[in-house]
């Protein structure tokens, strides 16, 4: 399909995924939704996201603090970082690195709750993860009694969640 757009005299490209076959066209390339350093980027301030569902955490008790989702992302830099800050505990096991799918949330789930320490409060990258945990926690904990969970987008299907989900709107129609 790059192939096909580039041959129809293409002068730029916006894209949401990265490929190395974006750099081999030549072409000006706008990634959407995310930074990436050797790109010009469109995306939300995810770096002020974290910080605010960190403090909405933290305003709420919570100081063992885990995520879900891309550990190399900029939301999992920044909760790290912001871990520290706190002096609150930064535990590797407690960042689970999955791709935001709902299979990959219940695996993610797995290993989570598999852990003989876990977080009282998990963050999780996407609400297309919220499903997968939920699934795979039935019957085996109580969220958010046993763990609080929070995510992003706000999604419209976040609202059927049971329980119900806090979700950060990332106003990406903005």
């Amino acid at each position: 399909a790059l192939s096909n757009l580039c041959r129809q005299g293409i002068d730029g490209l916006i894209s949401l995924e990265y490929s190395k076959a974006l750099a081999e066209t030549g072409k000006p390339v706008v990634m959407f939704g995310n930074l990436w350093p050797e790109w010009d980027c469109v995306y939300p301030d995810k770096a002020d996201y974290m910080r605010r569902t960190v403090a909405y955490l933290r305003g709420r008790g919570y100081r063992k603090i885990g995520f879900m989702g891309l550990t190399h992302e900029l939301r999992a830099v920044v909760l790290r970082e912001e871990l520290s800050r706190y002096n609150l505990p930064v535990r590797e096991d407690w960042f689970i690195d999955t791709f935001a799918t709902r299979g990959n949330g219940a695996a993610a789930a797995e290993k989570l709750l598999s852990l003989s320490e876990r977080p009282e409060a998990v963050i999780l990258h996407s609400d297309i993860l919220m499903s997968g945990l939920v699934h795979a926690a039935a019957g085996r904990i109580d969220i958010p009694r046993d763990l609080a969970v929070i995510s992003f987008d706000n999604l419209k299907e976040s609202a059927y969640f049971q329980p119900p989900l806090t979700t950060f709107d990332q106003c990406l129609d903005q």
